[in-house]
């Protein structure tokens, strides 16, 4: 153990790979990662509450063989630590291919998309971005699992709510061949159809949410790029715009309706023109009256 100048022991420094996250499934937990959690726990368990007793297993096909990829997937990124290996091993030799991090004090590898994460406190390999809802960084090591997890969760929201659907019509699929629903057409279908529209609603809104993330994640692979880069390369596009005077079309239709109703308010006879504005006074004394007609024109020039 070291000691200090007082002779006193001094308890060793830990690095920083020690100090950082290791891992989603530390606490504390944030508040998108606990509401994660608790839309499953609320979504899955309740759909076979109100499919088992009532319909065919044929029902549960589906949704079960998606669960049985997902969870595993969700478990691996979760819990699995995507820290780069020279930061893990707190590098304090300089090597090939290797550069320093000031964050992590220690070197770590040199490729450009071995980024510092500010949220778990590390330097991650092929960074993409940090995930809230997971609590855990994406990047090289975990990227395509958290993209089958993406898949099979998009898939699971949409086989949930087409069955919870099918099921709420029980005349409709007998006509077409599927189980009966026995529990749609008894004496507590007011109840059941109910319950089932509340979870149909949920899983659409659960299946739009991750529709978005989807097709992000689709767009950024098909141009082989990280989030991160993209969020570099779209904020570098808008200051681009801005000293360019560019306008978006929303930032056009702003102008324009906030035009018409500064038209709309303005007094009859005057304009709602911008730009300098000059004024020339012109009188004139006709003789037969004796008085003055002053007559006071505002041109507007643009």
């Amino acid at each position: 153990m070291p000691y200090d100048v007082h002779g006193k022991p001094q308890e060793a420094t830990k690095s920083a790979h020690e100090l950082s996250r290791h891992c989603g499934a530390e606490p504390p937990y944030n508040p998108s990662f606990v509401s994660t959690l608790s839309v499953f726990f609320a979504l899955a368990p309740t759909y076979y509450a109100l499919m088992v007793p009532c319909t065919h297993w044929a029902w549960l096909f589906v949704p079960s063989v998606l669960l049985v990829v997902a969870i595993p997937a969700y478990l691996f990124v979760v819990i699995s630590n995507p820290v780069d290996l020279h930061c893990r091993a707190n590098t304090q030799e300089m090597g090939d291919n290797l550069k320093w991090c000031n964050h992590c004090s220690c070197y770590t590898s040199k490729d450009v998309r071995t980024k510092h994460c500010y949220d778990c406190r590390k330097c991650v390999p092929g960074f993409d971005h940090h995930c809230t809802y997971l609590q855990t960084c994406i990047g090289q090591h975990n990227y395509p699992v958290f993209f089958t997890l993406l898949t099979t969760t998009w898939l699971w929201a949409l086989s949930m709510t087409i069955c919870d659907v099918l099921n709420a019509l029980p005349i409709g699929t007998a006509a077409i061949g599927t189980p009966f629903n026995t529990c749609a057409a008894g004496s507590v279908r007011n109840w059941y159809l109910a319950l089932l529209s509340i979870h149909a609603l949920a899983s659409l809104g659960g299946f739009a949410v991750v529709s978005s993330l989807l097709s992000f994640h689709v767009m950024i692979c098909w141009k082989k790029q990280t989030t991160y880069e993209w969020l570099v390369e779209d904020i570098q596009r808008k200051r681009r715009r801005e000293k360019e005077g560019y306008k978006t079309p929303s930032e056009r239709a702003k102008l324009y309706l906030a035009g018409l109703v500064a038209k709309a308010k303005a007094p009859k006879g005057t304009s709602t023109r911008t730009g300098p504005k000059t004024v020339g006074v012109s009188a004139s004394a006709p003789a037969e009256t004796g008085l003055k007609d002053v007559a006071i024109e505002v041109h507007s020039t643009k």
